[in-house]
């Protein structure tokens, strides 16, 4: 066989040097690809059949080429094919569903980014509908749901969940078991649509089996995906050690897909986060965000970007924090990806809610155009959850308890464990405020027993001077040593934190403000001195003011700590 092929190709150099008449180089040629085809040597075959423009020699054995599910898969088979099919008129693959179905793939793999460039994604439907339409006719209803299930991913990638996953469920209807490629699909748009929903163990569910398929049949890009999705669903169940398991796995299986890279990097750099481990979170976020950009990833940039975002306000770099968030604002097209746009207006919103948490919401966070039964879940319970910040500034406890009350049941039904620990810490603190120590004191316990095998910090730091001032004393409360430990350690980061939230031009501006209150203090008391009761005691009345001023100055500096 090997001399036969060194022959063939000898054969065919000769030709070229001879300068043969062209119908003598097309005689060379096919007797050439006629050899490889007898042999089994579809891929010279191909290659020899297309250099002598034999178009429906070609396509015939393009067909049974793809004939082979891996080639799906497989990156470096579909950039082959691609370059072949680029060099037949694009008329006659429109007209062979199999090339215009496998075209499609290409067209959508091998591309930088999951987000396709608008003329990209209408090259994608033109060869789509295509297949689609050929297929419908032949009655081939196998091969339909290989569209369904098309449609129902490119659908998941534009942000229409909902819609990708009714394609999917009724793709798996069509597909038959041995279609393990796009059964992989399916299951993944309804594993994403469950995330979404915040259905925990449903999505962990659908990855699991995502994984298991992918193993039997040796698909790397489906089993790297899969790895994704369980990291991303562990991290919402608070399982944050075996996020950074799975997370980790896939930077080893990368090799040259930078998306999964960027993503696997992006969702470590979370969880060092909230490990507060910064300096390791912004060197992985930084590495993800240089990806995103040459990947022109405009998701995963967002969504590194807002991580460093958080990164330099936790460390008190809050004009820094500033102009990523206006650049970031300045860029996103709301009528392009609206819950980009929105996840980048929720982070600024809470930014701003813990520089001042009086101003009112609205004024960072419009109302969103969609209606909100149509957000996804865990939009809806951001938003939430801002609502409660602001309402515990206000005051209003009572009605902050009443907010979070079906929060707390949804999140502990379906198993969102990190989503449930935040909701529980703004629970205590409205007990607090109703002076309710008993559910105080209990809460914290639990939320504190819970977060301790995963090693949260974030998660209590984040929340700023209010939690401060319930935990210290708390730790004196705790008998079991390890949970004492835990807060002791928790703490020192806490309170330098804390100091170090308010940026200079905003706590210059309180401290313009205090400086002014205080000479009004002054004057007032100044003159209170001629009052009939102490006018014939100047020094009882000057202890009062000192009392007072001794008062005012506590007041002052919770002021700017709370700030």
């Amino acid at each position: 066989m090997g001399n036969g092929i060194a022959i063939t190709r000898c054969s065919l150099k000769r030709c070229k040097l001879r300068r043969l008449t062209q119908d003598a180089q097309i005689l060379c040629l096919m007797r050439a690809a006629a050899w490889y085809e007898q042999h089994g040597l579809l891929s010279e075959a191909i290659e020899v059949t297309l250099q002598a423009r034999a178009y429906s020699q070609a396509v015939a054995l393009l067909e049974r080429y793809v004939g082979q599910e891996q080639h799906y898969t497989e990156r470096h088979d579909l950039s082959r094919m691609q370059t072949w099919l680029q060099q037949l008129p694009e008329t006659l693959v429109l007209a062979h569903p199999v090339l215009s179905f496998i075209n499609a793939c290409a067209l959508t793999f091998l591309s930088a980014s999951d987000h396709l460039a608008p003329t990209t994604r209408d090259r994608v439907q033109t060869f789509l509908d295509g297949a689609g339409r050929e297929w419908r006719r032949a009655g081939l209803i196998f091969k339909q749901g290989e569209v369904a299930a098309f449609r129902a991913l490119l659908a998941a990638r534009q942000e229409c969940v909902s819609e990708a996953a009714n394609l999917a469920r009724q793709a798996l209807t069509w597909l038959s078991d041995e279609q393990s490629v796009w059964r992989t699909v399916c299951l993944g748009v309804m594993g994403e649509a469950a995330r979404q929903a915040g259905q925990v163990a449903t999505a962990r569910a659908y990855y699991q089996e995502i994984l298991s398929l992918c193993e039997t049949t040796n698909n790397q890009p489906g089993k790297r995906v899969a790895l994704l999705s369980l990291g991303e669903v562990c991290g919402a169940a608070g399982e944050l050690r075996q996020a950074a398991t799975f997370f980790r796995q896939v930077v080893e299986l990368a090799d040259e897909d930078l998306s999964d890279l960027g993503k696997a990097l992006t969702g470590l750099a979370e969880l060092s986060y909230e490990w507060n481990d910064l300096e390791r979170a912004e060197e992985e976020a930084r590495k993800a965000l240089d990806l995103a950009r040459q990947l022109a990833d405009e998701p995963l940039e967002v969504r590194t970007t807002l991580l460093l975002v958080r990164i330099s306000h936790a460390r008190g770099e809050v004009r820094q924090a500033q102009e990523r968030l206006s650049t970031l604002l300045a860029r996103a097209y709301p009528a392009r990806s609206p819950h980009l746009s929105r996840t980048i207006q929720m982070v600024q919103a809470r930014l701003r809610q813990a520089l001042d948490p009086l101003t009112e919401l609205s004024r960072w966070l419009p109302p969103s155009p969609e209606p909100e039964e149509h957000l996804p879940q865990l939009y809806r319970l951001q938003e939430a959850l801002l609502k409660a910040r602001w309402l515990l500034a206000q005051g209003n406890a009572l009605e902050t308890l009443t907010l979070l009350a079906p929060w707390e049941k949804e999140t502990r039904d379906s198993g969102q464990l990190r989503c449930l620990l935040e909701i529980d810490l703004l629970r205590s603190l409205a007990y607090h405020r109703l002076k309710d120590v008993s559910s105080t004191r209990s809460l914290l316990r639990h939320v504190i027993s819970l977060a301790v095998p995963e090693g949260y910090a974030r998660l209590f730091l984040d929340e700023g001077e209010a939690l401060l001032s319930l935990l210290r004393p708390f730790v004196s409360r705790i008998r079991e040593k390890h949970l004492q430990n835990y807060l002791q350690h928790l703490l020192k980061p806490f309170s330098a934190s804390a100091r170090s939230a308010i940026p200079p031009p905003l706590a210059h501006g309180i401290l313009s403000s205090l400086f002014s209150a205080y000479c009004s203090f002054l004057v007032h008391h100044t003159l209170s001195l001629c009052h009939p009761r102490v006018r014939h005691n100047p020094a009882r009345g000057a202890l009062r003011v000192a009392a007072r001023l001794r008062e005012y100055r506590s007041c002052a500096g919770n002021t700017l700590l709370v700030a």
